[in-house]
């Protein structure tokens, strides 16, 4: 994707704009073609409150954004909880979530549909 916008829109200088764990995940090699892409974008890092934001390479901006929440996206995708997704996510996103079985609602393994991969079993 990044590939084809950067060809659509060559004069633009795209800046992509992550948390600090999703970066930490990139500059670990958990990202495909991670070099790469660090090479195609200007990276913004996000620091959530109460979280800090050790070395960075160079180039990388850190910001921290106001009235931000400190949940994380890990928190989100994990939680199956529905009423307190309702206060943290678009419902189209919930909705679609849902539909979808994606993260926290990702089918069980043991079959058992409640459990939502928190049981021993899985």
């Amino acid at each position: 994707m990044l590939t084809y916008l950067k060809e659509k829109f060559p004069a633009v200088q795209f800046t992509w704009i992550m948390g600090y764990d999703t970066y930490r995940d990139l500059l670990a090699g958990k990202w495909k073609n991670g070099d790469q892409f660090q090479t195609m974008v200007t990276i913004a890092v996000v620091a959530r409150p109460g979280v800090e934001v050790p070395d960075v390479k160079s180039g990388v901006q850190v910001t921290a954004l106001e009235q931000q929440t400190d949940i994380s996206s890990t928190l989100l995708r994990s939680s199956s909880d529905v009423d307190w997704l309702q206060q943290h996510v678009h419902p189209e996103v919930l909705k679609y979530m849902q539909e979808h079985k994606l993260y926290g609602f990702e089918r069980a393994e043991c079959g058992d549909e409640t459990c939502n991969k928190m049981c021993v079993i899985c």
